[in-house]
């Protein structure tokens, strides 16, 4: 009974340790430079691990301490967004690690304006990181080259690094009046799809469900960083939303977090881009949705079945079998130059906007604007 005990009370005064220790590295973070590398230390830890929203939560937390909204890495480039989260800054010019960044007058990833061309086919690129293109230089994105293809096409590439399928949808409804398109793509990969179920990333997100077969947006407007952050502030890193605490532990919370998310992540995933195609639908335009093969996917394709290509593969069968899979399409291009790590290079790219501009070719929005312009 007494070794119970004292185990009970070893236990108790860790977990304490635990939270009093992160607090104060994030509370010292932004006065003391030499605790940062540290800090960032921790958060990356706990935020590889928690799985859950508290890491990113505290992850934004230690950036808001140091001074900033979004990591170094970055940059200027993003900025927080009432309605999607975070988007692009338009008029932006960043060098980051050595890299050219580029946004345009109206926040696109494009060293060049964008003005309305009533005579081109228009197409919305709707996208995360790897249509943001992070990592690579300007014009080397997929809808910058995609355009070159093909003179008569005008894209536009609303690609922002995080985003979920269900912030690529919230953008699409904010946007398409303005852009009044021809085609929508959606390109994504399969954690975008998963992002969906998170109320935040990088920073607070919109979030659906689906209650009664609709779809339907929940959860409170999305605060201003100071808000934001203040909010967060007063929150204990073990007594709030669990990650390292005696509950996580002994009732197997994680375990039927993630049982809940498994059963509703398709449901949701489905009502997001059943949304999308009635939406463009309604406004004339047709939907193609790409799904990106990423990192082990294309590393190790034998032994990798994912479940968003899945998904992606039972919603557009299910849907006159519309969509690019460009992880297939990769399985027969992969050579010395075409590797699954990282984001998409040129060559990827290249071989992405071929793939979208074949199915844009097959298309009846292509074959009724040509007859209409000819």
């Amino acid at each position: 009974m007494k070794r119970a005990a004292t185990a009970v009370v070893v236990t108790v005064l860790c977990v304490l340790l635990y939270e009093a220790s992160v607090r104060g590295l994030y509370r010292l973070g932004a006065e003391v430079p030499a605790l940062r590398g540290i800090q960032g230390a921790v958060g990356f830890f706990v935020q590889e691990n928690a799985i859950l929203e508290s890491g990113w939560e505290k992850d934004f937390l230690g950036r808001w301490r140091n001074g900033a909204t979004f990591s170094s890495r970055i940059g200027g480039l993003f900025a927080p967004h009432p309605t999607r989260g975070w988007s692009t800054v338009a008029d932006r010019r960043e060098t980051i690690a050595g890299i050219p960044y580029a946004t345009n007058n109206m926040g696109h990833r494009s060293p060049d304006d964008w003005s309305f061309a009533p005579e081109r086919f228009r197409i919305l690129a709707l996208g995360d990181s790897f249509t943001f293109n992070h990592d690579h230089g300007d014009r080397e994105d997929w809808p910058y080259r995609l355009g070159l293809l093909d003179g008569r096409y005008q894209v536009v590439n609303l690609g922002v690094s995080g985003y979920g399928i269900d912030q690529m949808l919230v953008t699409l409804e904010e946007t398409i009046d303005l852009y009044r398109p021809h085609m929508v793509v959606m390109a994504f990969i399969g954690d975008d799809m998963a992002r969906a179920l998170l109320s935040f990333r990088d920073y607070a997100k919109p979030r659906f469900r689906v209650d009664d077969g609709i779809l339907r947006q929940v959860g409170e407007p999305i605060p201003p960083p100071g808000d934001l952050a203040r909010g967060l502030e007063g929150r204990g890193f073990v007594t709030d939303r669990p990650v390292f605490q005696l509950k996580t532990v002994f009732t197997g919370w994680v375990l039927a977090r993630l049982a809940r998310d498994a059963a509703e992540r398709e449901p949701l995933a489905s009502a997001i881009l059943d949304r999308t195609l009635v939406l463009t639908r309604e406004r004339g335009a047709g939907f193609l949705p790409a799904y990106l093969g990423a990192n082990e996917e294309l590393e190790r394709p034998a032994t990798t079945t994912a479940w968003g290509e899945r998904l992606f593969e039972r919603w557009r069968q299910a849907n006159g079998g519309n969509g690019v899979n460009a992880r297939q399409a990769f399985l027969t291009l992969m050579d010395s130059t075409l590797t699954g790590a990282g984001h998409y290079d040129a060559a990827q790219n290249a071989a992405v906007a071929r793939m979208v501009r074949d199915a844009v070719a097959g298309s009846p929005e292509w074959r009724r604007w040509r007859s209409e312009t000819h």
